[in-house]
């Protein structure tokens, strides 16, 4: 008779503690705030950050070259200048339309 009481409690044990480590792994990787979850989030912003950094950072040296030029290449100032339809002294314009 012992024994059977015995095994039923050992029995209920078992169960309560599995559901307890059952609900201490699954706040540990879901909700706490070092979970697998907020670290995944945490990784895929970062990357979408680098991304964002990489191209500004291409974007700033296309525009550094571009200075570089503007600053001292006179046949970039005149294709500069033309674009912003400037013309010199003297001369004319003429504007095509395409129809």
């Amino acid at each position: 008779m012992f024994r059977k009481k015995f095994y039923y409690y050992e029995k209920t044990v078992r169960i309560i503690f599995f559901f307890l480590v059952a609900f201490i792994l699954l706040y540990l990787l879901i909700f706490d705030n070092y979970s697998f979850l907020h670290s995944y989030k945490a990784r895929r912003r970062i990357y979408q950050i680098d991304r964002k950094i990489n191209i500004i950072k291409k974007e700033n040296d296309r525009l550094k070259e571009e200075n570089y030029k503007l600053q001292n290449d006179p046949e970039t100032w005149e294709r500069k200048a033309r674009e912003l339809k400037m013309k010199r002294k003297n001369e004319k314009i003429y504007e095509f339309k395409n129809d």
